[in-house]
Parts: structure tokens; C-alpha cells; sequence
């Protein structure tokens, strides 16, 4: 018959101890990622807002440029109807 060697008082503390410690280390690592995950998280939120902004800066420079062009334009026409083509010789005709 084989004899079941149960661990001493001594062993079974220490075996507590052993995994006490382990979950302590497993809990800082998770402490740790997650702090990384965080700060991962804020630095890309900042760099999406950052050109998010950027975007919208330039989109609306781009629309003023376009309304600009559009007024000039719209000068420019009225005033070919007005004098005429700089491009055609009035005195052939």
C-alpha cells in the first residue's frame, strides 16, 4: 500500500507563499500593460485630433482659396462680356 506523504505545515505555507507572490507579479505585469494600453490610447487620441485639426484647418483654407478663385473668375467673365476678348484683335474688325 503506498503511503500519501501529506506536506508539512512548513511546505504548505511555503507553496502559499510561492503562488502569493506569483499572483502579485501577474498583478503588477496586468498593472503595467494596462498603464501602457492608457498611455498608448492618449498619444493616438492626441495625434488623431492633432491632424483631425490639421484637416480642418487646410479644408477650409482650400474652400476660401476655391471662393477666391470663384469671385475672379466670375470678375473676369463679366468683364470679357463687358470689353470684350483680350484675346481677339478689335482693330481687324
Amino acid at each position: 500500500m503506498d503511503m500519501v506523504q501529506n506536506p508539512t505545515l512548513e511546505q504548505s505555507m511555503y507553496a502559499m507563499l510561492k503562488g502569493m507572490r506569483q499572483i502579485d507579479h501577474d498583478i503588477n505585469h496586468l498593472r503595467n500593460r494596462l498603464a501602457y494600453i492608457e498611455w498608448r490610447k492618449n498619444t493616438l487620441t492626441s495625434a488623431y485630433e492633432t491632424i483631425s485639426d490639421k484637416w480642418e484647418q487646410e479644408t477650409m483654407e482650400y474652400e476660401q482659396y476655391l471662393l477666391q478663385t470663384r469671385e475672379f473668375t466670375a470678375v473676369v467673365e463679366q468683364r470679357i462680356v463687358e470689353y470684350g476678348s483680350p484675346y481677339v484683335d478689335h482693330s481687324a474688325m
